[in-house]
This record gives C-alpha cells, sequence and structure tokens, in this order.
C-alpha cells in the first residue's frame, strides 16, 4: 500500500477474511450486557460450588455410613462385603479424580 489506501474490493475477494461493517456499540448498552455477563459468570459459579458441595456430602455420608458398618463387630458377613467395596469405590473415585486428565 505505497498510497496508504485500502482496497475493500480485494480484501473481500480474499478467501480466508471476513470483512463487516458495524456501528459502535452504545456504552450505555456495552455496560448493560456486561453486567449481565458477570451476573450469569457469578451464577454458574454458584451453581458449581452447590453441586460440589452437594456432592462432596453424599459422598462423605456414604463413606461415613460404609466406615460404620466396617469397624462395628456385629455387622453380617454380607454387610462387610458391600460396604468395603463401596469404600474401596469411592476412595478409587477420589484418587482418579485428584489424579486425572489434565486438561490442556
Amino acid at each position: 500500500m505505497e498510497n496508504n489506501k485500502l482496497d475493500l474490493n480485494e480484501l473481500a475477494s480474499k478467501q480466508d477474511l471476513t470483512v463487516s461493517i458495524a456501528s459502535r456499540e452504545d456504552p450505555t448498552e456495552r455496560d448493560s450486557r456486561l453486567r449481565r455477563e458477570e451476573a450469569e459468570d457469578a451464577h454458574k459459579r454458584r451453581k458449581d460450588l452447590a453441586l460440589h458441595a452437594i456432592t462432596f456430602a453424599v459422598i462423605a455420608a456414604a463413606f461415613a455410613v460404609c466406615a460404620y458398618i466396617v469397624l462395628t463387630s456385629p455387622a453380617a458377613a454380607e454387610q462387610n462385603k458391600w460396604a468395603t467395596a463401596t469404600l474401596t469405590s469411592i476412595v478409587t473415585g477420589l484418587v482418579g479424580y485428584v489424579t486425572g486428565k489434565s486438561q490442556k
């Protein structure tokens, strides 16, 4: 561009480019959009936190019940088998979660 002119026809004819002309976003609309996006993100974080808390509570309760069954001697042999299997699954799942695949 020796003459500092931009040839829009040349740009539009290229296959790997997209050309668009849009008006600027109104500052009040932009502020409103940003507030809405921030609120949506905060809501998603609250949902994720609630999901993790509920999951942790359920796993902790199952672990406590199974540990009680295994550690008390009057429990039946069949109860000890499923309680031990459940404890093993919980521990294996937690170890797998902690050492799981790293996200790229």
